[in-house]
């Protein structure tokens, strides 16, 4: 029995990419996005569910299999057939290598695994690998620092789990996996991650890092990083689970677009948050980012938000909350408490008002309060900029609002325009996610609009129409790998 599930894939791929394909997909949004950028097809693969069972291994200090297609070299069990293994037990030096033409699934069962002089897991050639965690189970993986090299003088693998295909990782247990070399997980191809707890640490580069898609359909996700939490060379899709990532570059990102459809993403990182070199597209999810010197969420291209629940924080000047470059960002729904000293500004084809508020500070309630004093959302500052931008539903045209400043009265505003200055302007360098600077000339200040006065997360909604004004800072490149 197999089950489809849906990926996104490009139609600005090369052909060659066309022409082979990518074997594992996920589900893509029925939102689309007017860009010429964000043109999509879908295509669609069967996942499999059903397995033949091919041996069972015990690890220790001597190493037991019962069943056939793996066989024992030493400190390498090569597998050689299609099917299913699975392994138990603890070993101090042992590489699990496949290298069949076949879809391979590897079952780990309560494992420890080191390997000091490569991948624990090597799939030099295969279909695709399944890595599947058993239910109630602890695997633990590490590396070490120096891998062994082939003929050419090349390292042999990338990752503590290296695959030169498709990376595909499900089950209900929990893994834990140590890269000293380079990433914790790594594929030359797609990682499709649907189900399973990941405690991943990198110390040199990436936690988790792919030649082409990574889908998160599911999971629970910790990775602390010396480069990025995750990175993909290709597109980047998040449609649930949970990423609590920090990182001393960059948080997630995509060589091509970020599309997140939903889930929970905490990451509190160095350099950019959310990346992308073509465009980011949210349509859904509870998202939570600080970047203490970059931006927050940052795209090359396009910034479009259809939904979700959205607290960003960047860094000091010229870095922002949200930066596009050479674009206009769309709010089309959702909420989202922006702060930065430099922010792209909003696209006037926006479906949702936005208001850009002053400065306060750090520690202070703001609330917005309608004509008849019921609060329309509320937020405690995290940190103290110089200006907040604030997106959220309920903001009516024509209508006047209050703003309170731990329970006292502030200022009032009425939208009248799609962009508001309410201790704010629009200013001429950045554009702010809510369309610009202050008069001193920077950006935001710092809510964490993942508050309300009674303590629940803010509810996605949908505004009114949106404008949006402010140039548009210089250009900021994507991190290149």
């Amino acid at each position: 029995m197999k089950r489809k599930v849906i990926m996104l894939l490009l139609m600005t791929m090369t052909a060659a990419m066309l022409a082979t394909g990518c074997k594992t997909n996920t589900n893509t949004s029925e939102n689309t996005v007017t860009s010429e950028q964000s043109a999509t097809e879908n295509a669609s693969i069967d996942l499999i569910t059903e397995w033949e069972a091919k041996a069972s291994v015990t690890l220790g200090d001597k190493v037991k299999i019962d069943g056939d297609g793996i066989s024992q070299d030493g400190d390498v069990l090569t597998i050689t057939e299609g099917g299913a293994y699975s392994f138990t037990g603890t070993s101090d030096q042992i590489c699990i290598l496949v290298d069949t033409e076949d879809d391979v699934k590897i079952v780990l069962n309560g494992v420890a695994m080191t390997n000091a002089t490569g991948p624990v897991i090597y799939g030099k050639n295969s279909n695709s690998i399944y890595i599947e965690t058993a239910e109630g189970t602890t695997n633990v993986l590490s590396d070490g620092s120096d891998y062994d090299t082939d003929d050419d003088g090349k390292a042999i693998g990338k990752a503590t789990i290296f695959s030169k295909d498709d990376l595909i990782f499900l089950g209900s247990g929990s893994l834990e996996v140590t890269g000293n070399f380079k990433h914790g997980i790594c594929s030359n191809d797609a990682i499709y991650f649907e189900g399973g707890t990941y405690d991943i640490t990198a110390s040199v580069k990436d936690g988790v890092h792919a030649n082409d898609l990574i889908t998160v359909d599911d999971g629970t996700f910790t990775i602390d990083a010396a480069s990025d939490d995750m990175e993909s060379e290709s597109d980047f899709v998040m449609n649930g689970g949970s990423i609590t990532g920090s990182s001393d570059d960059e948080g997630l990102e995509s060589k091509n677009i970020m599309t997140i459809n939903g889930g929970t993403i905490d990451l509190s990182i160095v350099d950019d948050g959310l990346n992308a070199t073509s465009q980011i597209i949210i349509n859904d999810g509870n998202i939570h980012i600080t970047a203490s010197t970059g931006d927050a969420i940052d795209s090359n291209g396009a910034i479009t938000i259809n939904g979700g629940n959205i607290v960003a924080y960047g860094g000091a000047a010229p870095e922002g909350a949200l930066d596009c470059d050479q674009q206009e960002i769309l709010i089309n729904g959702g909420t989202l408490v922006a702060v930065g000293d430099e922010n792209s500004p909003i696209s006037e084809d926006s479906e949702q008002a936005s208001v850009l508020l002053g400065s306060y500070t750090k520690g202070s309630v703001i609330a917005l309060l309608d004509a008849s004093g019921n609060e329309v959302y509320s937020f405690t500052l995290e940190d103290s900029k110089s200006n907040i931008g604030l997106s959220v539903a309920g903001l009516t045209s024509g209508e006047t609002y209050t703003v309170t400043v731990d329970g006292t009265e502030d200022q009032n505003f009425t939208v009248d325009s799609m962009v508001i200055s309410a201790g704010g302007s629009v200013g001429t360098m950045g554009g702010g996610p809510m369309g610009g600077q202050d008069m001193n000339g920077d950006m935001g200040g710092g809510p964490q609009g993942d508050m309300s006065q009674n303590g629940d997360m803010p509810q996605m909604g949908q505004g009114g129409p949106a404008q949006g004004g402010g140039n548009m800072q210089p250009p900021q490149d994507a991190k290149t790998n």
